[in-house]
């Protein structure tokens, strides 16, 4: 039973990695409805900065499927980033712009608890350094 909750949340955890690596290539692209997004959120000079901190996160979330210790920290990675796209709709009123955010926050915030000891190790690792 242990094994095939792992499976199931190697397979949530990879699903999240290929969305954080689409909406990252999306921002590189940057379409003009993103441009235009960004530009009425007043950080259209963020566009490749987001681009960036969204495909490390999707790639981390990759490898972290292979090296112990790294989903954790790829999991608060990604929610910190939606946090952030979150903050920044509320900050000029986008409520509506907000669920986006906030609906990709859900799922890595479930990885972020699934994968808990992983970061806890690496936080405990730190203090005792």
């Amino acid at each position: 039973m242990q094994e095939q909750s792992s499976r199931r949340t190697q397979i949530f955890q990879a699903v999240l990695g290929i969305t954080f690596l689409g909406f990252g290539t999306l921002h590189l692209i940057a379409p003009p409805f993103i441009e235009e997004s960004m530009t009425a959120l007043g950080i259209e000079w963020m566009l490749p900065i987001v681009a960036i901190v969204e495909i490390i996160g999707g790639l981390a979330l990759f490898a972290g499927l292979r090296i112990s210790g790294l989903s954790g920290l790829a999991a608060l990675w990604v929610s910190a980033t939606m946090i952030g796209a979150i903050i920044a709709h509320l900050r000029v009123g986008d409520f509506a712009g907000s669920f986006a955010p906030l609906t990709f926050l859900v799922p890595a915030l479930v990885l972020v608890y699934l994968k808990r000891a992983d970061w806890q190790r690496f936080i405990s690792a730190q203090h005792t350094s």
